[in-house]
């Protein structure tokens, strides 16, 4: 079920260009906005992102026509929330509360080509199943549930479009809690948080490498505090992520890390927009971030 707290929707523009050569943002998200994610590699074109309180939809924008975009047959009464969105714009993966589910919350996919849902069998389970993030191609889909049969309380699971069934993801999950997957372009590296044992602080960030089927060290990202939230780049080169670490700026901060240096970016002129919503899904280079959820 829905899962309150507040985030940040950034002014990309100083942080992308100085990461991936991006363009600054334009135009006007009016509020309340709720999470938003972008994926770079479509030049920053479009935003999706939550808006509403309460009974939150799912909305497009476009830098290009500096416009929303209508969406037709993709919001539906009850909760629409944590949309990903594809490189091209095509298709939005998203969770929502509505009639007609097997179970409470489910993952929906959305194809902007036919206006339709498209079908997911496999997917979804009697139980919650949240936080979709697509992968570049609209092929895979990362999410989270605590169905049946898994390792622990949420586990982090992988849908393949192409077959219509769930990836094995072995070494990922823990007997803890796995939570908020953001996946690469290409599916191999998914980002994602863990509450459990052995970790440097209470909630640490993570990084699984699919071509491996293990974790991949993070030296120097994740501290003695909370870090939250990561969102993975579309080569998998750089994590952003929330943390409430000392020496931050307010009570919690985004920060950015670079894998080939194992080191954390500075963010110099880091600008807030607005702030309310629901923690981010990843997809991309998404850079929100929010207060730790009721798990």
């Amino acid at each position: 079920m829905r899962r309150m707290s507040w985030v940040y929707v950034m002014a990309l523009g100083a942080v992308v260009a100085a990461v991936q050569a991006q363009p600054a943002a334009t135009g006007k998200l009016d509020p309340p906005v709720m999470q938003g994610t972008l994926f770079p590699g479509t030049g920053a074109r479009y935003i999706v992102f939550e808006s509403g309180v309460g009974s939150g939809d799912v909305c497009l924008y476009d830098r290009k026509t500096n416009s929303r975009v209508t969406l037709p047959g993709l919001n539906a009464p009850g909760l629409n929330q944590c949309p990903s969105i594809s490189s091209d714009g095509r298709y939005i993966a998203f969770q929502s509360y509505r009639e007609g589910g097997a179970g409470g919350m489910h993952v929906y996919l959305y194809d902007r080509s036919t206006s339709s849902l498209v079908s997911l069998p496999g997917l979804n389970s009697t139980c919650d199943d949240e936080c979709p993030s697509i992968s570049a191609d609209g092929r895979y889909i990362a999410f989270v549930s605590h169905r049946a049969g898994g390792v622990g309380g949420w586990d982090v699971y992988l849908y393949d479009r192409n077959v219509g069934s769930l990836v094995s993801l072995p070494g990922l999950n823990s007997t803890g809690t796995d939570d908020y997957p953001s996946i690469s372009a290409d599916g191999r590296y998914i980002a994602f948080q863990a509450l459990r044992e052995g970790g440097v602080g209470r909630w640490d960030v993570y990084l699984y490498d699919r071509s491996v089927s293990s974790l991949v060290s993070l030296p120097g990202l994740n501290s003695s505090a909370d870090d939250r939230y990561p969102s993975v780049s579309s080569d998998g080169r750089y994590i952003t992520f929330a943390s409430v670490r000392a020496g931050g700026t307010g009570g919690q901060d985004l920060y950015l890390y670079d894998r080939n240096t194992s080191s954390v970016v500075a963010l110099p002129g880091l600008t807030r927009l607005a702030m309310t919503g629901i923690p981010p899904p990843g997809g991309g280079l998404g850079l929100s971030g929010s207060q730790p959820p009721a798990r």
